[in-house]
């Protein structure tokens, strides 16, 4: 479908960009779409242009989840970034708020944060004559479909997550698909 439009998706801000016959549109998630009314209202006739922006001054301090998990600056920052639904009542999203605080040394702001689970394994029982596919047959990707998954993977190397195998010790492979979300 993008492809025909020939439309681009940047998967980092979630946002899709149509151009055509002389007019330019972009469509954001339904999380960024109340902004846009808003942007739009403000400002009908002046071009935007959408730039990611870091709303951390420092992210020292808001890293800290195995130096300092309760951290205010933390807590803040994990209670504005849980997205509460329109379905509660401002007692409930209280509530819900309070709850968030009280248990922010679970939430990990970023991969980095993301701990190991003591003794936790993953086993795959397959048996030692099975043989897979080596060969990938892989749909051509976009460049912002490509550099998406690489961004990820180079966040995960770096965090620890996952480790590069050699090439000798890969059993299987297949093709990359990336999942649209529902918006």
């Amino acid at each position: 479908m993008l492809h025909a439009f020939k439309a681009i998706h940047e998967y980092e801000v979630d946002t899709v960009h149509i151009t055509g016959n002389g007019v330019s549109t972009t469509i954001y998630n339904q999380n960024r779409a109340e902004l846009t009314k808003a942007e739009e209202h403000e400002d009908k006739v002046k071009e935007t242009t959408t730039t990611q922006v870091n709303i951390l001054d420092n992210e020292t301090e808001v890293f800290t989840r195995t130096t300092d998990p309760m951290n205010p600056k933390r807590v803040a920052y994990i209670v504005k970034a849980v997205q509460l639904g329109d379905d509660l009542s401002p007692k409930e999203r209280e509530k819900v708020k309070e709850l968030i605080s009280q248990y922010a040394d679970v939430f990990a702001c970023s991969l980095s944060e993301v701990l190991l689970v003591p003794g936790a394994e993953h086993h795959l029982n397959i048996p030692q004559d099975a043989t897979f596919r080596l060969r990938v047959h892989q749909k051509a990707l976009t460049p912002p479909q490509a550099q998406f998954p690489h961004s990820r993977i180079d966040e995960m190397l770096t965090a620890g997550i996952i480790e590069k195998a050699p090439p000798e010790a890969v059993k299987c492979c297949a093709t990359t698909v990336l999942a649209q979300k529902a918006h």
